[in-house]
């Protein structure tokens, strides 16, 4: 078994038909052409609408649930404050209420750039 290997090389890279000089140029690095494409205005600009519109959809997302968050933090403060009785005053149903609001403006400016990105990245199709 030892005499079949030792005969065998297993990672024979060389092939025969090629002398020293030959492989050596043949392995030498060969020069790349870089072709640089050129965009139009028009596909910087749905590009930039496109990046745009995503981070705001990102961002818009992320608002909303600060601000539901916020939403539930005053309504519980708020159950809270009611159990003092007499000395109650609804400060917190107020904030809680401006949080909704801010949530739900959060969600339109979603959609609104969600839209937006897709009407954008749909128009690659019209080409």
């Amino acid at each position: 078994m030892g005499e079949l290997l030792d005969f065998h090389v297993h990672c024979d890279s060389k092939p025969l038909n090629f002398t020293n000089s030959e492989w050596h140029s043949y392995l030498e690095q060969k020069p790349v052409m870089h072709i640089r494409r050129v965009k139009t205005w028009r596909e910087k600009i749905n590009s930039f609408i496109q990046d745009a519109a995503s981070e705001v959809a990102i961002l818009s997302l992320l608002t909303t649930g600060f601000m539901v968050v916020g939403t539930i933090l005053c309504h519980g403060v708020d159950r809270i404050e009611q159990s003092r009785g007499d000395q109650y005053q609804p400060t917190w149903i107020y904030n809680a209420k401006i949080f909704e609001g801010s949530a739900i403006a959060s969600i339109a400016v979603f959609l609104g750039a969600s839209l937006t990105g897709a009407c954008v990245a749909g128009d690659k199709n019209d080409d």
